[in-house]
């Protein structure tokens, strides 16, 4: 989930927000008013109003500090946390890397439903106190739904399938169990796929009966059964790359041109015989300053292709995933995915560019040399 609005830099992790939080916003703000007040859709005032925009404003702050708690025990844990993403549906923290033991799975994904039932908690005593001193009934409505709504937060996300944080303290347990995070991953990721088949099927029967509230059970089984999809192939794709080094699927010594070429020449030219996935751009001094998948070369319009530079459309190369040619290959899928899926630098040890990698890369190489491992699903350890 793409970041939209970047809010603000919290140790080091950029906090934003997508686009489709306006959506959650909004819903928040007229399911506070029309019913957290306890007043119907045609008796909501002004004021009701207004109280829950702040009142969903406070939640989208919950949703936020769920996802901090997370994306701070993992730091704590030794995992590079990139940033926090609001949206529509919840949040999302990118890592680039994953626990390595799994105890410390274990701490980054119960945080996140601890910290919401702890908001819980604290909105529901402030709910009370507000009641005791005959506060306001907009301010102890407002408090109540905080206090729910948190609650369900932390009992939502303890069910266990991934990708909730319950699928994730699963996979912990199971690997400690079997001693192999993949397979771990993979059943955890199963058990979401089949939770989020029920979710679509409850919603859809809702529907059917006539209640339009069941859409939103569709929508969200939908995106966690894509979510929890992608999940099982990321871990699949991991455990086929576990016994292959990065110099076994890397595209080795890519073609290298000045990032000031225009992409007319570039593809009259250098790419007429190239069969390789990327090319590195490089400065004045032959220094690579970029590397830019071959087929973002595509998608500038022919008419175009005299002016825009080969610079222009390169990822800077501080901002790609790196890499060393003698690392374990399983590492790579985690920095691929922390970087929006740009090529990957490979280096050697004297700190030179020596190749690229990219998912087409790694899918040829398992295509053309198969899987020089155990079958998925054994009980091999690391």
């Amino acid at each position: 989930m793409k970041m939209s609005i970047r809010l603000a830099r919290i140790r080091g992790i950029d906090v934003g927000v997508n686009w489709s939080v306006v959506v959650i916003l909004a819903l928040f703000a007229w399911d506070f008013a029309t019913y957290g007040t306890g007043a119907s859709s045609h008796q909501a005032g002004v004021l009701d109003w207004v109280v829950g925009v702040l009142a969903a404003v406070v939640l989208l702050l919950s949703l936020l500090a769920h996802e901090l708690a997370h994306a701070l025990v993992a730091v704590s844990s030794g995992v590079v946390v990139h940033s926090i993403t609001l949206f529509m549906f919840g949040g999302m923290t990118q890592l680039e890397g994953e626990a390595h033991t799994p105890g410390s799975d274990f701490r980054i994904a119960v945080i996140g439903p601890v910290t919401s039932f702890v908001l819980g908690a604290a909105f529901f005593g402030l709910f009370v106190l507000s009641v005791v001193f005959r506060s306001p009934s907009l301010l102890s409505s407002s408090l109540a739904w905080l206090a729910v709504l948190n609650g369900m937060l932390g009992v939502f996300n303890l069910i266990p399938a991934a990708p909730l944080d319950g699928g994730r303290i699963v996979r912990s347990l199971l690997w400690k169990r079997w001693g192999n995070k993949e397979r771990a991953s993979v059943a955890s990721s199963r058990a979401g796929r089949a939770f989020a088949a029920l979710l679509v099927a409850v919603g859809l029967l809702e529907v059917f009966f006539g209640a339009i509230s069941g859409v939103w059970p569709v929508l969200i089984g939908m995106f966690l059964y894509s979510a929890a999809k992608a999940e099982e192939g990321y871990a699949m794709l991991q455990q086929q790359l576990r016994y292959y080094a990065v110099a076994d699927v890397m595209t080795p010594h890519p073609l290298t041109v000045p990032s000031s070429t225009p992409l007319a020449s570039l593809i009259a030219h250098e790419l007429r015989d190239y069969s390789g996935d990327c090319i590195v751009g490089t400065g004045l001094k032959g220094d690579a300053e970029g590397i830019s998948n071959i087929r973002a070369l595509g998608t500038v319009p022919e008419s175009k292709r005299t002016t825009v530079t080969l610079g222009m459309v390169s990822t800077p190369l501080a901002l790609v995933g790196k890499a060393h040619a003698s690392d374990p290959a399983n590492t790579i899928p985690e920095k691929l995915a922390a970087h929006g899926g740009s090529p990957v630098a490979v280096f050697d040890d004297e700190e030179q560019l020596v190749g690229v990698v990219t998912l087409d890369g790694i899918e040829r190489t398992i295509s053309l040399q198969g899987s020089p491992h155990p079958a998925l699903g054994s009980r091999s350890g690391k």
